[in-house]
């Protein structure tokens, strides 16, 4: 089923969607381990998909009273994930530093934008428009992992083979020759180094429309009060579609790359 079985990696959901980040929690200013030394402590953590944050919503109006809605590329608020940047997390009480990079990619890849924010009394949307490709977008900058050559493939033992494949999000279940396993994990990492990615499906959440300029987020639960649209592609025609409820039209790329996205869907491509 969809669920696999009991060994790691036979569920379907995480053969499409699961891929490996490298965290690095970076000590608190002043703070020491339990042998005296100040260190980072390195962590491989799979996931499904990934958590863009935001910038800050602006305070400031335009001429007209209205709220400003700015504009982000898509590969500021991927710097998340360049290995260097650090990100501040709650965890309970505590802020934590992290550094992220990825480990391995999936065959699709989940970008959650993280729009909504909660506190004791509402629930508050940032309506940053984050601008992104629909075709080609390149990832090779924020994979930290080396992908290993046909030589060092080859001269690899099982047990490393096996290592190697369950990195790469594949299994050797079924598999008993070494000749086959090699040729097995020689396509597994030729897909692996592909770090180009299509979109196929992009949906959005629109805010409730509201009469006036002074409503506040005190009198409005954007999430139980907007509403949803997704785009997606007819591959047969390369024709993208605006779908919501029963409601179906025609739209374009350019206008896709400019909505209000909250997730993205991306396709790993298989050649250049």
């Amino acid at each position: 089923g969809l669920g696999g079985t009991r060994t790691p990696g036979s569920s379907v959901i995480h053969n499409v969607f699961q891929g490996m980040v490298h965290v690095t929690t970076l000590p608190a200013p002043g703070a020491a381990t339990h042998d005296g030394d100040a260190s980072a402590v390195p962590t491989a953590v799979p996931f499904l998909y990934l958590t863009l944050d935001l910038p800050p919503t602006p305070l400031f109006k335009d001429s007209q009273g209205g709220n400003v809605i700015p504009q982000v590329p898509l590969f500021t608020v991927l710097e998340k994930f360049d290995g260097d940047k650090i990100t501040h997390v709650l965890h309970g009480a505590t802020r934590q530093h992290k550094q992220y990079s990825i480990d391995s990619l999936p065959p699709y890849l989940i970008f959650h934008i993280h729009r909504f924010t909660k506190n004791n009394f509402f629930t508050e949307k940032n309506p940053t428009i984050v601008n992104f490709p629909v075709k080609n977008l390149e990832l090779k900058e924020y994979v930290a992992s080396r992908v290993p050559t046909a030589a060092e493939v080859d001269a690899m033992t099982t047990t490393e083979l096996n290592a190697l494949l369950s990195h790469c999000g594949g299994t050797s279940a079924g598999i008993v020759d070494k000749a086959d396993l090699v040729a097995h994990v020689h396509k597994h990492v030729a897909k692996a180094s592909q770090t180009k990615y299509n979109l196929i499906a992009n949906i959005c959440h629109d805010s409730p429309v509201t009469i006036g300029k002074e409503t506040t987020a005190v009198n409005m639960d954007p999430l139980a009060d907007g509403t949803y649209r997704v785009h997606v592609q007819n591959r047969s025609t390369d024709q993208w579609y605006e779908v919501q409820d029963l409601h179906v039209q025609e739209t374009m790329p350019q206008l896709i790359g400019i909505s209000e996205s909250y997730v993205l869907i991306y396709e790993r491509k298989d050649g250049p």
